[in-house]
């Protein structure tokens, strides 16, 4: 799941305010708290961010509050061609930052732990939030991509579509759409 450029989107809905955590993280190499990628909550508010490769600063770009019982769609674009770190909300351009740095995530390693999907240290999370339509992309999406497909499936061997968990088949594990192709 590590790439120079990248697009991590997700639907969610919150069935409380005040939730802060993990919607999709993968962790960096040391040890530390180190992101090689990660699109989160903080107090309600979809949070995209990494830490560089030479610096190990922490780069992020914060959006607008999530509505509460409501899907809403999130993304996330990193794009080493423009240096662009964007948020999305609602298929909506909410902001953006430039960054001079290679993120971590364009440096291939074993991640100190697994990435993951809806995890919450203060366990805010925990019966008050809903995710779907997990994707990560190994490319950056386009914000025409990002409209067209935000409600919509993505079929199976997409270019650039690395992981994709749809949350609808019934089971009681999630199943990577990505490798059916």
């Amino acid at each position: 799941l590590h790439g120079r450029n990248w697009t991590l989107e997700c639907q969610v809905k919150l069935l409380s305010s005040g939730l802060s955590g993990y919607l999709l993280n993968c962790p960096g190499p040391y040890g530390g708290n180190d992101v090689a990628w990660r699109l989160e909550l903080s107090n309600d508010i979809p949070v995209i961010g990494f830490h560089t490769l030479s610096t190990q600063i922490y780069y992020k770009v914060e959006g607008l509050r999530v509505p509460t019982n409501r899907w809403t769609h999130i993304a996330g674009v990193w794009d080493t061609d423009i240096n662009s770190l964007s948020l999305f909300i609602d298929g909506i351009f909410m902001q953006e930052q430039r960054i001079y740095e290679e993120s971590l995530s364009g440096y291939m390693y074993a991640p100190e732990s697994p990435p993951t999907i809806g995890t919450s240290p203060n366990a805010t999370f925990a019966n008050q939030l809903q995710i779907d339509e997990v994707r990560v992309w190994n490319l950056s999406r386009t914000p025409d991509e990002i409209e067209e497909y935000r409600s919509r499936l993505v079929m199976p061997g997409t270019n650039g579509l690395v992981a994709y968990f749809r949350f609808d088949d019934g089971g009681t594990t999630a199943e990577d759409f990505a490798r059916k192709a």
